[in-house]
């Protein structure tokens, strides 16, 4: 198996990198943990029909029921074609009245927790999504502007709570670039404000973006500028995406292609996170042979 950039030409003294390493496992740990939370939540307000229903019966019979008498009544069910019971139960300390606004209540409260709820698991889900890039980014990254880069993602993000210290002299990070043999040039983004670089600033409109398909991993760019590229290239570009990417070792790996100009940013999106039209995907298991002389080029 073909190994990480990172350990391919050596080893870097970058505390930093095991730090943030460690904290985005943390960060993915608790966000997950808070998922399994917030679906067992959801389940509960699932509940909340019943809430409605049986507020919607006691309603239709209240005329019929004495005030402070019964713990619970049983009352053919109004939403039932065959006439089945539903039992209610009742605080005696309320008049029936009461009690169908504390069902109503009940009911609104856990419709609105459910909304609440369900965006709630929605970000936490985005996060997820999010860190996992991370994590895969501080793989790759072996240089200290490399890491820096993801320092400041971290803090613009929220997930370090630290002020940017980047020197004036501080050379910006560069990607990967690799030469195919026909002579095309492969960039490949080692984070994510090294991808958005990529995809929106650098590339050419008619340049090919690859990109594993739902799976963490690197933006590649294949400087190509509306031209067909050949197919070996074009599959060597797909290599890469996956060798980059958490897919990195797996076979039949789903990779996404597509012309740089069908690329969009959504206004506050996090680093790295793209929306695209116009792809094709490949399904692709990197071959080594092809990989390692490529992959030498790493200075």
């Amino acid at each position: 198996m073909l190994s990480k950039a990172g350990n391919l030409f050596g080893s870097y003294q970058l505390p930093d990198r095991d730090r943030f390493q460690k904290l985005v496992k943390n960060e993915l740990n608790r966000a997950e943990n808070k998922v399994v939370k917030l679906e067992e939540e959801i389940n509960d307000s699932e509940n909340a029909e019943e809430f409605r229903k049986k507020a919607d019966n006691l309603m239709t019979y209240q005329y019929q029921l004495t005030d402070h008498v019964d713990a619970s009544v049983t009352v053919a069910d109004i939403y039932s074609e065959t006439s089945e019971e539903i039992t209610i139960k009742l605080d005696q300390r309320l008049t029936i009245s009461q009690n169908v606004q504390w069902y109503y209540k009940k009911y609104d409260k856990l419709k609105r927790g459910k909304e609440i709820l369900i965006e709630q698991k929605k970000q936490c889900l985005e996060d997820i999504a999010y860190l996992s890039t991370v994590e895969n980014s501080l793989k790759s990254s072996t240089r200290l502007n490399e890491i820096n880069d993801i320092k400041a993602e971290l803090i613009a993000t929220g997930f370090l709570r630290e002020k940017v210290k980047k020197k004036a002299s501080e050379k910006p990070s560069q990607p990967f670039k690799f030469t195919a043999p026909d002579g095309t040039v492969i960039l490949v983004g080692k984070n994510n404000y090294q991808n958005d670089r990529l995809t929106f600033k650098v590339s050419n409109p008619g340049d090919i973006w690859l990109h594993t398909k739902e799976i963490p991993g690197s933006h590649v760019i294949l400087r190509c500028d509306g031209d067909e590229p050949s197919e070996e290239t074009l599959l060597l570009s797909a290599y890469l995406a996956v060798h980059f990417s958490k897919a990195e070792g797996s076979s039949k790996v789903p990779v996404d292609y597509t012309r740089c100009r069908f690329m969009k940013k959504p206004n506050g999106s996090k680093p790295g996170f793209v929306i695209f039209t116009n792809q094709t995907t490949l399904y692709v298991t990197p071959e080594e042979e092809v990989l390692a002389p490529i992959l030498k080029q790493i200075d």
